[in-house]
């Protein structure tokens, strides 16, 4: 104390300066789950049902006056996946509920939060799982969906030696794709566009490319056939040339990041025809207190839904990229 002046750092009653704001810009956009429609999953198997037309056939003629002969016809496929558990557990204890708290409840925060994440965690699952099964009641062994990766098999564009060998997903045999990784390339323009042409020739009608935020900023060094915002606002002065829009001889795409891709580092490209998915809930989102089993109260956020692909042929994934 200098001249026997009271200053701040002697002082031991005074209160702490805390704001009473909390400030979280973590990211939390879900692109897939936004686009994609919703139904309903009544078992834990739920399942649709695929049918296709024959190839068009240049030497469908018959004679006059003979008699007609029954052709042989393809039943339609039954497809099913299963239904997965998502879960978020908290707690808080009563003598915290009790506290004066900053910004908002401890409880009101957790809630927030943990919302925000299982919608993230089941972006990347309905994206990124390639294993889906029954499981068992052990305990160890959960039940699990098949996710966009683990369905796309008909236009799955692989590096040199990769391959993707479509899995039987029936009630009586479900069994998951063989994936074979194949030699890293970066994403090119020729890659997307071919992916259009194979996702265009089996009927599918692609809109949406789904990349990370690393693919968003190649794609927007495409040179070929693309919108880009050029204009330049006399107030802002602001020079705009990232792509939002690439036009392909099959129609046109919106090229949409996505940072949960970055975020389980994935080595995936989506090429997505979105009214082919559709997120199939059995238990919608929802908070649900639990028993008390000491002086705190338990919450538990639980979501089960599976992601039903009705015509996987319409969309395509270019797999094994790098510096991606």
């Amino acid at each position: 104390m200098v001249n026997n002046i009271v200053t701040p750092y002697e002082v031991k009653t005074n209160r702490e300066d805390l704001g009473d704001k909390i400030w979280n810009i973590s990211p939390d956009k879900t692109p897939f789950l936004d686009m994609i429609g919703k139904t309903t999953a009544d078992n834990k198997l739920h399942e649709w049902v695929h049918d296709t037309l024959p190839v068009a056939n240049p030497n469908n003629a018959v004679s006059d006056g003979i008699d007609a002969v029954t052709q042989a016809q393809t039943q339609a496929a039954r497809i099913g996946n299963y239904t997965q558990n998502l879960q978020k557990v908290f707690a808080v204890a009563d003598q915290q509920k009790s506290s004066d708290e900053a910004g908002m409840t401890e409880l009101a925060r957790l809630t927030y939060n943990n919302t925000k994440a299982i919608k993230l965690d089941m972006e990347a699952t309905v994206l990124e799982r390639v294993q889906g099964g029954v499981g068992d009641s052990s305990g160890s062994n959960p039940r699990t969906m098949l996710g966009v990766a683990g369905f796309l098999a008909t236009n799955a564009l692989c590096g040199t030696g990769g391959s993707v060998v479509a899995g039987s997903r029936t009630a009586s045999s479900f069994a998951n794709p063989t994936i074979t990784a194949g030699t890293a390339r970066p994403l090119t323009e020729d890659l997307l566009v071919s992916a259009m042409q194979a996702a265009y020739t089996k009927g599918g009608t692609p809109s949406t490319f789904l990349v990370s935020p690393k693919g968003k900023v190649t794609v927007s060094g495409f040179n070929k056939n693309v919108t880009k915002f050029q204009d330049v606002a006399k107030e802002s002065k602001t020079y705009h040339t990232a792509i939002d829009v690439y036009d392909t001889d099959f129609g046109a795409i919106t090229v949409v990041p996505s940072i949960v891709l970055s975020q389980v580092s994935s080595t995936n490209a989506y090429l997505l025809d979105s009214k082919q998915f559709a997120l199939a809930e059995k238990q919608s989102v929802g908070l649900e207190k639990l028993s008390r089993t000491g002086t705190y109260d338990k919450y538990m956020i639980n979501w089960e839904a599976t992601l039903e692909v009705r015509a996987e042929e319409g969309s395509a994934i270019i797999r094994d990229l790098s510096s991606y």
